[in-house]
């Protein structure tokens, strides 16, 4: 597969048809700041139950643990870390806007904000709304009417599907479905 996550088919789009030379990223926000809407009902006990890691390495998961001094919920959200964006996200998004000519920026992995994420107490992280600090932080500055609702994935596959210029039948299997559009996003383009 030439891609290791589903959200680099929604990146290739965007970096075939970004105008500019740079492009600021998201990347690390969700998992840093508890920005996925699972990690306000999820079960934070003696292993990760999060989709994005909960098939992760024990040893991985109890250094995580370790590391948060056994707070399930900090070692959840720092294995989803992990998973996601050290072990495939970062070198992702950089590689495929890459392809276009692209330069990617991602502030969210800056040193100084992970350090800070990091060092948080999980009330600031997962609360009542997603990135709950974030949230109060902009607030201070600007108006509850400009943040607009999460849309969800916008980068996935299934979301990307209009505009891939391709056609597949839905199987009803999303997971399917993803490796169909991968399939024919790549390797059965029209030279």
């Amino acid at each position: 597969m030439p891609a290791q996550s589903w959200s680099f088919i929604g990146q290739w789009i965007i970096s075939q048809h970004c105008e500019q030379r740079v492009l600021f990223t998201g990347v690390g926000a969700d998992e840093l700041f508890g920005g996925y809407e699972l990690y306000k009902t999820i079960i934070y006990s003696d292993c990760s139950h999060s989709p994005y890691s909960r098939d992760g390495n024990t040893k991985l998961w109890d250094k995580c643990l370790s590391i948060y001094n056994g707070h399930p919920g900090q070692a959840t959200l720092l294995m989803d870390y992990l998973h996601q964006i050290v072990g495939c996200d970062a070198q992702g998004v950089d590689a495929i806007s890459g392809a276009w000519g692209i330069e990617t920026r991602n502030p969210f992995l800056a040193k100084p904000i992970i350090q800070f994420a990091l060092n948080l107490p999980h009330y600031f992280k997962v609360g009542i709304e997603s990135k709950p600090l974030i949230r109060r932080l902009f607030l201070e500055r600007w108006s509850e009417d400009l943040i607009l609702p999460k849309k969800g994935f916008t980068g996935h596959c299934n979301d990307s599907l209009p505009w891939l210029g391709i056609n597949i039948s839905p199987t009803g299997n999303r997971a399917q479905d993803w490796k169909n559009i991968t399939q024919a996003s790549f390797y059965n383009r029209p030279n």
